[in-house]
């Protein structure tokens, strides 16, 4: 398959990217950054099931900073280039 992309924006990590049959853009995470969430998920799902709270806890907050990270690049390249979210905005958690 081929489609037709355009890169609106970048921050970071992160480039804020429309294509076609998209009505909203989307955020390109690099690959070496999903990989990490996904380790630090997995870091504190085994934490939590052994008991160790306080450092499942941890890994489940450092996790949760790399997605509201994601989530704040999403907005304001968004509110950069002039398009609306796809969804309500929330408070900062």
């Amino acid at each position: 398959m081929k489609f037709d992309a355009e890169i609106i924006g970048t921050e970071g990590d992160y480039s804020l990217v429309a294509w076609e049959g998209r009505r909203f853009p989307g955020l390109l995470v690099q690959g070496d950054s999903l990989s990490i969430l996904l380790d630090t998920l997995e870091e504190s799902i085994s934490e939590l099931r052994e008991g160790n709270v306080d450092d499942g806890m941890f890994a489940l907050e450092a996790a949760l900073a790399a997605v509201r990270s994601m989530i704040g690049s999403y907005e304001r390249l968004m509110a950069y280039s002039g398009h609306p979210l796809p969804y309500a905005p929330r408070g900062n958690g």
